[in-house]
């Protein structure tokens, strides 16, 4: 089976399903959608996607499959099944706090932008408006949702785990203070980063490089 993901070179939408692959040890192959689609994202690629947006994930030859959450519970129940818990309500369970970690990525201020592509000004606007309303729901993770000895669910980490990491991750990225209030959601960044797999792809992936200034990733 050949996998491609077609996504821009970013810690972004597409971050916590690279995790779930490094975690499953699945090979695939990162591909931009320039040369997924033969032409630029603004100058037709755009046009050819699904719903217009990244990722896609590309089976062998077959149509793409498209929406990053879709994607990631995808991958989480063919081809990484240990991240999707087996009972019913405990994998309704982790779906729902999946959902609850990315509207740290969907809210109006959205942090993965923030840290990929704004830039000056209106990256200091984005940022400060960003906190105005992440750090209530940070609380509440944190007070309702964490332990100090547990992943998100018990003992065994699950997509919903690595999807909370990636905008913590995204989070300290943008301002390294900004979780120190948050001793349980740190914890459990400490966790997800102490398996094997997914420490081996965070200490090799690429850096964000000039965030707010000129925003990439340190392999460009």
């Amino acid at each position: 089976m050949r996998l491609r993901l077609v996504y821009f070179p970013v810690r972004a939408k597409a971050e916590a399903i690279r995790m779930a692959f490094a975690f499953g040890n699945v090979t695939y192959e990162n591909v931009s959608p320039q040369s997924y689609f033969g032409m630029k994202w603004m100058e037709g690629a755009k046009e050819q996607t699904p719903f217009r947006q990244l990722p896609l994930l590309v089976i062998d030859d077959e149509k793409p499959i498209a929406q990053s959450g879709t994607i990631m519970r995808f991958v989480c129940s063919e081809l990484v099944p240990e991240l999707t818990p087996k009972e019913s309500v405990q994998a309704a369970r982790c779906d729902s706090l999946w959902e609850a970690s990315q509207e740290l990525a969907t809210m109006p201020t959205n942090v993965n932008p923030i840290v990929n592509v704004f830039r000056g000004k209106e990256f200091e606007e984005k940022k400060q408006d960003y906190f105005k309303l992440a750090h209530a729901k940070l609380e509440n993770l944190e007070q309702k949702h964490c332990s100090s000895e547990s992943f998100l669910l018990g003992d065994q980490p699950y997509y919903c785990d690595l999807g909370l990491y990636h905008v913590l991750d995204n989070t300290h990225t943008l301002e390294p203070e900004s979780l120190n209030g948050y001793p349980q959601l740190r914890s459990l960044m400490k966790r997800v980063e102490s398996i094997e797999s997914i420490s081996n792809y965070l200490n090799n992936r690429p850096m964000c490089l000039d965030i707010g200034v000129n925003p990439r990733l340190s392999s460009e």
